[in-house]
């Protein structure tokens, strides 16, 4: 983004990290996480009832191979730009 000219000089890069399990149970139960990760590790390539009662294999949540690690890297990322903006290590626009 910074070589696009998209972000300016001063506009600090923060190293993302993985959300873990008790920081996503905040808003999901254990047995979602649970589910996201067991579908998440078969990459099943349509829904199945017991994926649908989770939301999951929809065209809005399509299930894919490491879908639980990359949400739970979007969510820890998230975390860290929180945290850094609520601690005043960055500026709010």
């Amino acid at each position: 983004m910074k070589a696009c000219g998209l972000l300016g000089d001063d506009v600090p890069i923060l190293s993302p990290r993985t959300a873990t399990d008790d920081e996503l149970r905040r808003v999901h139960t254990s047995e979602y996480i649970d589910a996201v990760k067991r579908f998440s590790s078969r990459a099943a390539s349509s829904s199945s009832p017991s994926s649908l009662k989770y939301g999951l294999g929809t065209d809005d949540v399509p299930i894919i191979e490491g879908m639980h690690e990359l949400a739970a890297v979007i969510a820890g990322s998230t975390l860290v730009g929180a945290e850094a903006v609520m601690t005043g290590t960055v500026k709010r626009c």
